[in-house]
């Protein structure tokens, strides 16, 4: 797709938009060789090695997502992954409700819940409850297919000059 001079990259909603890391050389399936890289085994146990100590954290406007975000945010041994989503609300803030749009490709025995700004001791603005029994990373499947949720978010929640964060928990 064309616009304004410059070529934009047109969303397939899968997989295959997203950061997908380097396999395992020790786990290389060779008839995938010359596939694209997705469909070698274990590629979700890269979460771990590339972020050891600390989940990922996007700034909205300054990564991007075919290069920091990781295609899969997996949990490590018993402990939920944090994604913060960081934006800069650069314009003004008007009074009502904002609506946070989350596809979710795949979940396996999660639960999902978003929080706007800090993680507190309140409850959520969203959550799941038990979702996902689909197991679809070890199928290795990138099918277009996921879960839309519309999360309203108070405008009261957005307060300049500080960037608001979603943390989305699983």
């Amino acid at each position: 797709m064309l616009q304004g001079g410059t070529k934009q990259r047109t969303l397939d909603r899968s997989a295959a938009e997203f950061y997908v890391s380097d396999p395992y050389p020790t786990l290389m399936n060779k008839l995938y060789n010359e596939q694209p890289k997705d469909k070698q085994y274990r590629l979700w146990e890269r979460y771990a090695d590339l972020y050891p100590n600390n989940d990922l954290v996007y700034t909205v406007g300054v990564d991007k997502y075919d290069q920091d975000w990781f295609y899969a945010q997996v949990t490590r041994t018993y402990q939920p992954t944090t994604w913060q989503i960081v934006f800069e609300h650069q314009n003004d803030i008007f009074i009502g409700n904002y609506t946070l749009q989350l596809a979710l490709a795949s979940a396996n025995d999660a639960d999902l819940q978003v929080w706007i700004n800090e993680r507190g001791d309140f409850p959520p603005q969203h959550d799941t409850g038990k979702i996902g029994r689909d197991n679809a990373i070890a199928r290795h499947g990138i099918h277009e297919l996921y879960r839309l949720f519309s999360i309203d978010v108070p405008s009261n929640l957005l307060v300049k000059p500080l960037s608001p964060r979603s943390l989305i928990n699983q």
